[in-house]
């Protein structure tokens, strides 16, 4: 048993500053390349977000224009002038007398 500070221990306790800072400058070589390595990849993360962002809001502005485009078309389509042609086209005529027969299931509408 080694005597070491007046404590005994059951295996040599040695720390020698030479082999430490051996140890010490690769250690803190790998902490460094990992620090960096991960400010590259939180800023590749970043770009790739922004272009993200970018290409969405585009893909957005496109959408509302296409909406526009949408309503202008419908409100057109939904003009009284339109329905009445379409009417017309059908062949369809406009009721004029409606006359109700009343039986013991129900009512029933005939013209």
């Amino acid at each position: 048993m080694y005597k070491v500070n007046a404590l005994v221990y059951p295996f040599p306790l040695k720390i020698s500053l030479p082999n430490f800072r051996k140890a010490l400058w690769p250690m803190a070589l790998a902490s460094i390349i990992a620090l960096f390595s991960f400010c590259f990849w939180q800023n590749a993360r970043l770009v790739d977000n922004a272009y993200k962002v970018q290409r969405l809001e585009k893909q957005l502005s496109e959408l509302k224009q296409e909406n526009r485009v949408l309503e202008a078309n419908n409100s057109q389509n939904n003009s009284l002038s339109t329905l009445e042609q379409l009417i017309q086209n059908l062949g369809l005529e406009k009721v004029q007398n409606v006359d109700f027969i009343e039986y013991p299931g129900g009512t029933v509408v005939s013209r």
